[in-house]
């Protein structure tokens, strides 16, 4: 992968010393943004913000870059990996706008008077990256930025926040296979060819465990949670997480820019979840010490209902955390005649073979 950015300024690798703040950019004759000029600019010309940020949830983050002159915004810089994963070292192709795709890594970079992209294109590489909490301590990053089109004029850019410089740690590559982990479509197994015959964004090698953690989402029109929608998501559609509570609750919760849902599920006298089939169950927190209990959230909007769940596997470790999950639920809101349904399979084991080392 070729990233035009790294070419830009060569002469900058030798002349700028580790622990300076520098930020260079060359717009290319056409480039809405930059405007076709070139600029340069250190802490002696202003002041530079650099953080880490990530939504209230974890769901989304990103590191963000600010330059102001005399307490004006000039220029704002801000990258993201692939929604649910977090930053790593290495190159990032395919960018879109930031926080617009949970397939893609986001790019956003704006001057203050002049117009922004509707739609990004390009890519970005991550050259050195130090954290403390969200505090950003070092940071290297080479950008190239698109408007509307890959082949429109770029915004080229390099950044240099309190850098080692080169030359610059290695990008992780998990399985050797020459594809750094930042964009490898299979961590966890050689695939240099990064064949994807279903273009589902999980590689060929590692396909197999693709339905193995999934979430189906099924509602008539007239029901009051779904209002007649249809969805089926993976692991790399959203992230996925199950908890257990200390009166043995189940919690699974999954969540992308467009779905959010919440279920409870809970045995009689506080035992362990284990395989069957629970109908007419009570509303978690409402049942009776010998109920079984379910609750369920959809965008914010839950119900009194009526309805049940069935489990058909459940595999914990030795503390007795939830390894793998597999249930159906089914439910009414009282006040609809409609009915929202689904299924959902977690198996927490396979999210370094689709990620890498880390995720939640």
């Amino acid at each position: 992968m070729k990233f035009k950015c790294i070419l830009l300024l060569v002469l900058i690798a030798n002349t700028v010393g580790a622990q300076q703040i520098l930020l260079e950019l060359e717009s290319e004759p056409g480039d809405v943004v930059g405007q076709g000029l070139s600029y340069s600019y250190t802490e002696a010309d202003g002041d530079f913000y650099v953080s880490k940020q990530q939504t209230q949830d974890g769901f989304l983050e990103w590191i963000s870059i600010e330059f102001v002159q005399n307490n004006q915004l000039v220029f704002y810089f801000a990258i993201s990996p692939r929604t649910g994963r977090e930053f790593i070292i290495g190159p990032y192709p395919n960018i879109t706008n930031l926080g617009n795709s949970f397939a893609q890594p986001g790019l956003h970079a704006s001057f203050y008077e002049t117009p922004n992209c509707d739609r990004n294109f390009g890519e970005f590489q991550l050259l050195e990256l130090e954290l403390n909490g969200n505090q950003v301590t070092r940071l290297a990053v080479d950008f190239s930025q698109h408007c509307e089109s890959i082949e429109a004029p770029a915004l080229n850019g390099v950044f240099r926040y309190f850098s080692n410089g080169e030359p610059f740690p290695t990008p992780p590559d998990t399985d050797s296979d020459g594809v750094p982990d930042s964009y490898d479509n299979c961590i966890s197994k050689a695939n240099a060819d990064q064949s994807d015959s279903d273009q589902d964004l999980l590689g060929d090698a590692c396909d197999h465990i693709y339905t193995e953690a999934s979430v189906l989402i099924d509602s008539d029109i007239d029901d009051f949670l779904g209002e007649g929608i249809y969805r089926e998501y993976s692991m790399l559609n959203g992230r996925f997480r199950v908890l257990r509570n200390t009166f043995e609750a189940i919690q699974f919760s999954f969540h992308n820019s467009e779905s959010f849902l919440n279920i409870y599920l809970a045995m009689p006298f506080g035992m362990p979840l284990e395989v069957g089939v629970y109908e007419n169950v009570i509303s978690y927190n409402h049942q009776e010490v010998e109920e079984p209990a379910m609750d369920v959230h959809y965008n914010s909007r839950s119900c009194s209902f009526v309805g049940g769940f069935e489990v058909f596997e459940v595999l914990r470790d030795a503390a007795g955390e939830i390894l793998k999950l597999d249930f159906a639920y089914n439910l009414s809101c009282g006040n609809s005649n409609g009915s929202f349904s689904g299924r959902i399979k977690f198996d927490d084991r396979i999210r370094d073979v689709i990620f890498y080392s880390g995720i939640e």
